[in-house]
């Protein structure tokens, strides 16, 4: 159990590791992109920045898997965005949600895989981290670990389940979409309205969330996901409040978002979600305008 250094990223360029599925799923990968490619495991082992944490374990040459964690926005809250095991690992971590009388649960292959959590945890708490949050699959099926086994092995290192998402997903269907973005009170997003966004998820957002999410608005804004990629955020307002906010981002032809809307405000739904419709890719440098 190691901090990755230079040697490790020899390693893995020899050993062509970590192989197999990352069982973590954080979102920008969601779209299919942010694979982990020889070239950013050399370019962390030669920066070792403090935004984020990467742990391997090695069997000699044989690596028996790989976590690593990063920064959201803010110091206070990281999230594991890599978990890769060994195949044997992979395997063994099936037995992780049978029942005692079924068999043996814990062995040297469990022991690593909770052990390189535990450390990258505990590393995480060393640089100031409340929170620490890992997205998981949860379809079990499949030739990966599924949802099942990873979450026995989290919730063993102190990690629980906070709330359930669902990713919605439309190919391009072409053509233009009459009307998007000329809705009244829609725009870009500005600076001045992270408090004004924070009371709005404070109102829609039920109490699970917002507890895992952040009470303060400290909390909340460190929570906040980072997408560097072409990202573009626009909200709604209505009688001096915002009602909505629309995300997107875009890479390699696939653009991805989120949408956050009071219930109250139908209306502001609608138009956020015309506007994602219309988009085909998002222009580096800027986001498209808003037609008044």
């Amino acid at each position: 159990m190691q901090t990755f250094h230079i040697s490790d990223a020899l390693r893995c360029t020899l050993a062509n590791a970590p192989r197999g599925p990352n069982l973590a799923r954080p979102r920008e990968n969601l779209a299919g992109w942010g694979l982990l490619k020889p070239a950013t495991l050399w370019r962390e082992a030669l920066a070792q920045g403090r935004e984020r944490i990467t742990l391997m374990s090695w069997d000699g040459m044989r690596p028996l898997g790989l976590v690593s964690a990063r920064v959201r926005t803010g110091h206070r809250v990281w999230e594991v965005d890599r978990l890769y095991l060994s195949d044997a690992q992979t395997d063994v971590q099936s037995s992780l949600g049978k029942p005692v009388n079924e068999g043996p649960q814990f062995d040297q292959a469990d022991s690593v895989s909770l052990q390189l959590l535990e450390h990258l945890i505990e590393a995480a708490g060393m640089r100031q981290a409340e929170r620490v949050f890992l997205r998981i699959a949860s379809d079990s099926s499949g030739d990966t670990a599924g949802d099942g086994p990873v979450m026995a092995l989290a919730q063993r290192t102190g990690l629980f389940p906070c709330y359930e998402e669902n990713l919605l997903e439309r190919p391009d269907r072409g053509g233009k979409h009459e009307g998007a973005g000329s809705q009244e009170g829609l725009r870009e997003r500005l600076p001045q309205d992270d408090y004004p966004l924070f009371q709005l998820f404070s109102e829609v957002t039920p109490q699970q969330v917002r507890v895992a999410m952040g009470l303060t608005f400290d909390q909340w804004r460190d929570a906040q996901e980072t997408h560097r990629r072409n990202r573009c955020d626009w909200v709604t307002e209505g009688n001096g409040r915002l009602t909505g906010l629309l995300s997107l981002w875009s890479c390699d032809g696939e653009e991805t978002g989120e949408v956050l809307a009071h219930p109250d405000h139908p209306e502001a739904l609608s138009a956020l979600l015309q506007l994602a419709e219309a988009q085909r890719g998002l222009p580096d440098g800027g986001c498209p305008a808003i037609r008044k």
